[in-house]
């Protein structure tokens, strides 16, 4: 029984590591446009000159 519970482990890693990785892209798409009105200002400009 532990080598059928291993290999469904195995089997269902790249399908949860795809799920986890999609949560981070739709929070980081979500939380842009608000990171975006305190990243763009002129007190940065210097900074992201460099």
């Amino acid at each position: 029984m532990d080598r059928l519970a291993e290999v469904e482990d195995f089997v269902d890693f790249p399908r949860l590591r795809d799920q986890d990785r999609a949560l981070v892209r739709n929070a980081a798409a979500l939380s842009a446009p608000t990171f975006a009105a305190a990243w763009a200002n002129a007190e940065d400009d210097a900074y992201n000159a460099l």
